[in-house]
């Protein structure tokens, strides 16, 4: 069998409305986006059927810290309906995506 090489240190963090929080590795041979990564928390928590709209990647820390909003309707449709992943972000190592309710401001 040949099992995917996983970089030991390579990690990223997915909090909030996912149904599965937590640190997950990145994959050497394979490109982690947005979505994949919320597919990798199981999906976006469905509280009350109000998903989550919106997500945001925080990159970095203190003054190199930056910050990817991205609108995950959207998102979700150009990536699953018309297979267009160009605005699919890539996850790098440390990332943490932050997936605030629906309602709440980010």
């Amino acid at each position: 069998h040949s099992f995917p090489t996983r970089r030991s240190s390579d990690l990223f963090t997915i909090v909030g409305q996912v149904n599965r929080q937590g640190k997950y590795e990145l994959v050497d041979d394979e490109e982690t986006t947005l979505t994949n990564a919320i597919v990798q928390a199981k999906g976006l928590y469905d509280h009350d059927h109000s998903k989550p709209n919106r997500a945001r990647v925080i990159r970095g820390y203190g003054k190199e810290k930056t910050r990817i909003d991205v609108d995950l309707e959207s998102l979700t449709t150009e990536v699953f309906e018309k297979g267009d992943k160009s605005h699919d972000p890539v996850i790098q190592d440390g990332d943490v995506i932050a997936v605030p309710e629906s309602t709440s401001n980010l």
